[in-house]
């Protein structure tokens, strides 16, 4: 399903550095991501504003966008 839905489609995938971190309504400080995380982008704008959002981490144009 990942290759069908997200690689095959997605026009950038930001891998991010580190692990989220999450918090809770009350603004207190939650748990961190389990896992590592990645940020997908399905078109060329949002493609370009994660390029240029500062965050840390692995930038790929998997369908060969630049």
């Amino acid at each position: 399903m990942y290759f069908e839905s997200v690689w095959d489609k997605a026009c950038a995938m930001l891998f991010v550095k580190g692990r989220l971190k999450f918090h809770r309504l009350t603004g207190e400080p939650g748990d961190s991501a389990g896992a590592p995380s990645v940020i997908i982008a399905y078109d060329k704008a949002n493609a370009e504003a994660l390029a240029k959002s500062g965050i840390e981490g692995k930038l790929i144009w998997p369908n060969g966008l630049l």
